[in-house]
């Protein structure tokens, strides 16, 4: 079923469990009843969808396993309305504000629990900011501690940009080198998150200044 159209179908009370649902269109698919444990579900179109009453103990979505322990959980947190927030970084479009938005997702993480937050992209608002949009699927009261602790996140994070960038010698016209070593694959980031803050910390020295410092505000304030 990967890939499949079933927008529109009606698949009340189905058993889908163990599908791999990977980038079908189930737009519009009536779904209630119907149990779609251990179900992969990464990129599919769930425009209007019909969930109620779904079961469901866990899905796989976007590489991750999300478990649901309570009736209607997985109902609540795959409703139509999502939960976004959004943080403006003064950094240039680069691989260096993608890789803050993962360590970024990654604390918050865990904090408040596997899958609370993930990174759903990034946009250049000028030559010297970014946006960095996050999306969650926590309950109205843990999403409000999220966005309270990114608040404060964003702006523990403006100072220190700040000043590393004023003490960069070899500056660009945007404040940052136009080639910096990443001391890790974006491979082993997506598909072993987990290892993330390992791998940052055995190779923190090598990493470029203005990325210690981050990681090091993000641990300090996200705990």
């Amino acid at each position: 079923m990967r890939g499949a159209n079933l927008s529109g179908a009606d698949l009340e009370e189905a058993d889908l469990r163990g599908a791999d649902l990977m980038e079908a269109n189930l737009s519009y698919t009536n779904l209630s009843g119907s149990d779609i444990s251990r179900a992969n579900i990464t990129g599919i179109n769930h425009h209007k969808w019909n969930i109620k009453q779904v079961e469901c103990t866990h899905v796989i979505w976007d590489d991750k396993l999300f478990n649901y322990s309570k009736c209607n959980e997985f109902e609540k947190s795959f409703a139509e309305i999502k939960n976004t927030v959004e943080m403006l970084l003064d950094m240039p479009f680069s691989d260096l504000t993608y890789y803050t938005g993962l360590i970024i997702e990654q604390a918050i993480n865990r904090k408040y629990g596997e899958g609370s937050l993930r990174l759903k992209g990034q946009s250049a608002i000028s030559g010297h900011t970014t946006k960095v949009e996050f999306i969650s699927f926590s309950a109205s009261d843990v999403f409000s501690q999220i966005k309270n602790t990114l608040s404060g996140l964003q702006n523990q994070l403006k100072p220190v940009i700040k000043k590393t960038k004023s003490k960069s010698e070899h500056q660009n016209s945007f404040g940052l080198n136009s080639q910096i070593d990443i001391p890790f694959s974006l491979g082993s980031l997506v598909t072993r998150p987990k290892d993330l803050e390992r791998v940052l910390i055995k190779r923190y020295a090598q990493c470029h200044p203005l990325l210690q410092n981050i990681v090091y505000t993000i641990l300090l304030h996200v705990q």
